[in-house]
């Protein structure tokens, strides 16, 4: 992953270049053919597919389960945690005191309650809410409905592709998905060379934050309320029935799981391109 936001860094960095000057010109073809494209286009694809084939399951599964699609999700963040950890290694001070800042500070911040924008949002705030979600996405351990959901974005978004998947779609409707999609071309265009500079620069301190946005995002899908996920209120586990909690404490260790078992299956792919390279 790493090494695919490097490559293509310094290959746009030529293609940009090139207006001004012929070496970065003839840098271009060397340089596009370092880039692991495979890899970054099924990237790219997988973050198309998944945003437009599920966003009816979404919407059905939240509009009628969404405690439980709430406890797989804390689950699945609650795991995410310790990607980022496991890059720090040895926690020094600083890095605690990143942790515990960010922590706090994005805690409240999720639980102010987002502005609703309704059925019609301006296009230049669609434009930023592509940028805002291809940055949730890209960055490790960051999820973008987690951002749109905090900018009161991610119903709209979430119904505007669900009628795309559906082709129940009228003009205004592709003008405000295009509005959407362009800005998340710029934000992974731009977003890419600020990332790897910062991993290479300040990669533990940048794991630090990492953790604390992780962490402070459980209040965010902490899945224990009454209401809907747009206006609820937080209860106790033990106030449910027993046969619920039971199923969503199932979901919860779930989740974990799955975050468990796809670092696994990370681990054991490097393990095995290593013995082949040896």
């Amino acid at each position: 992953y790493i090494i695919f936001l490097d490559k293509a860094t310094n290959f746009f960095s030529n293609v940009v270049g090139s207006i001004f000057s012929k070496d970065a010109r003839n840098n271009i073809k060397s340089s596009f053919k370092l880039v692991p494209w495979q890899f970054g286009i099924s990237l790219l694809i997988g973050m198309f597919l998944a945003s437009v084939l599920f966003s009816n399951l979404i919407t059905y599964l939240l509009e009628d389960n969404a405690r439980y699609v709430y406890a797989l999700f804390f689950g699945l963040v609650a795991g995410s945690i310790f990607v980022p950890l496991k890059e720090i290694g040895k926690i020094q001070p600083v890095h605690l005191v990143i942790i515990i800042l960010t922590t706090v500070i994005l805690f409240i911040i999720f639980g102010i309650k987002p502005t609703s924008y309704g059925t019609n949002p301006p296009e230049v705030l669609l434009f930023a809410a592509g940028v805002i979600a291809v940055v949730g996405n890209v960055l490790p351990g960051v999820s973008g409905p987690f951002l749109l959901l905090l900018v009161g974005l991610y119903d709209f978004i979430i119904s505007l592709l669900a009628s795309v998947t559906t082709l129940q779609f009228d003009l205004e409707q592709i003008k405000k998905f295009t509005f959407f999609f362009t800005g998340q071309l710029v934000g992974l265009a731009v977003f890419i060379k600020i990332l790897t500079y910062l991993l290479k620069k300040f990669p533990k301190t940048l794991m630090s934050i990492l953790v604390g946005v992780i962490a402070a995002s459980l209040r965010i899908t902490y899945p224990f309320f009454t209401g809907t996920p747009d206006n609820k209120t937080v209860i106790s586990p033990f106030s449910l029935p027993t046969q619920e909690l039971v199923a969503m404490v199932l979901l919860i260790f779930l989740g974990l799981f799955i975050v468990y078992l796809a670092g696994k299956l990370g681990a054991d792919r490097k393990q095995v391109r290593k013995i082949e390279k040896s």
